[in-house]
């Protein structure tokens, strides 16, 4: 009888260990699925700032076309303007 109370006694402990140790491993678990899930939003989030910045660049880039196009227009004018004001020069 004092060896099965012995080993009754084992087992419970054993029994034990076990069910706090399964816990252990459901805590970890349940924190690396949180962990998972904030990773995969901050990720969202940073293909969305990507997404936007990209649309930024691609606006200003055509900005840029636009104003190279217009520099361009003005140089044009201002050599018409400098060679018709050269021609009043030579008038007077």
């Amino acid at each position: 009888i004092e060896i099965g109370t012995i080993l009754v006694e084992q087992a419970k402990d054993s029994m034990h260990e076990i069910i706090t140790s399964f816990q252990h491993v459901t805590d970890i678990t349940s924190n690396i699925s949180k962990a998972n899930l904030e990773q995969s939003k901050g990720i969202k989030q940073i293909n969305i700032a990507i997404a936007q910045m990209d649309k930024m660049t691609q606006e200003n880039a055509a900005l840029v076309e636009e104003v190279a196009a217009n520099a361009t227009g003005l140089a044009e004018q201002a050599a018409k303007l400098t060679e018709a004001f050269g021609q009043f020069k030579g008038h007077w």
